[in-house]
């Protein structure tokens, strides 16, 4: 096994491999790689959000594809609910663009929000036991 496998790890001779080049941010917080990619129901999720943009990128073509024949018509009313529904088609992509980006990359949500010094995960001040009985 030792002739196969080679040097143990932690064999004076061993070469370590990662110690020589250090990890960028995005190689630490790749989540698809580190998470994502063994998760089943994070990968299924990732599918359904590709899948998702994949079909509001195919209703915003033929809704763009049908516009001018709209106007063309001065059909006002279908007009309004084409724009409607081309805007909501456009958010419901947007949506689905975050999930796909927070199942695949850490970055886009750096430091986590327990970590922030302001705003809704304002970290709090530790006390002890009777600075908060003070209180």
């Amino acid at each position: 096994w030792y002739a196969r496998a080679g040097d143990v790890p932690h064999a004076a001779c061993a070469v370590d491999e990662h110690r020589a080049k250090a990890p960028s941010k995005e190689e630490l917080l790749d989540r698809k790689a580190q998470h994502t990619a063994h998760c089943r129901s994070c990968s299924g999720a990732l599918r359904s959000a590709e899948r998702l943009q994949q079909v509001c990128r195919l209703a915003l073509f033929l809704g763009f594809a049908v516009m001018p024949t709209l106007l063309f018509r001065m059909a006002v009313r279908p007009t309004i609910a084409l724009v409607a529904a081309l805007l909501a088609i456009a958010k419901v992509w947007q949506l689905a663009a975050s999930i796909e980006t927070g199942l695949t990359s850490g970055l886009a949500s750096y430091p986590p929000p327990r970590n922030q010094k302001a705003g809704r995960g304002k970290g709090r001040e530790l006390r002890t036991v009777e600075q908060g009985r003070r209180f």
